[in-house]
């Protein structure tokens, strides 16, 4: 799946963990790919572990303030609706 976040320029894209050639102990993994995007690999079913799909989205969250030069403990609102966000586009959520 590919998100897009046209108003910071960044994409998340998420894999099935089985994807990713060296994680063969881990329950999910995020990593950077570059300034502009990071890949979530999780396994088949996320809405079985909501935990570690938020613990990953809090990393890509740290990644984009991080890139985008953003302190994250003061943009406290604008990370807690990108996470809501992502959060429910990966759990198929439509938004209106």
């Amino acid at each position: 799946m590919k998100i897009y976040l046209p108003h910071i320029h960044y994409t998340v894209y998420t894999k099935p963990l089985k994807a990713h050639p060296s994680l063969k102990y881990a329950q999910a993994w995020t990593e950077r790919t570059n300034r502009n995007t990071s890949t979530i690999y999780l396994p088949k079913k996320t809405n079985d572990n909501d935990g570690d799909l938020a613990h990953e989205l809090i990393h890509v969250l740290q990644f984009i303030c991080e890139d985008r030069n953003m302190n994250f403990l003061l943009e406290q609102e604008h990370t807690a609706y990108i996470m809501q966000y992502l959060m429910g586009k990966i759990q198929g959520y439509t938004f209106a």
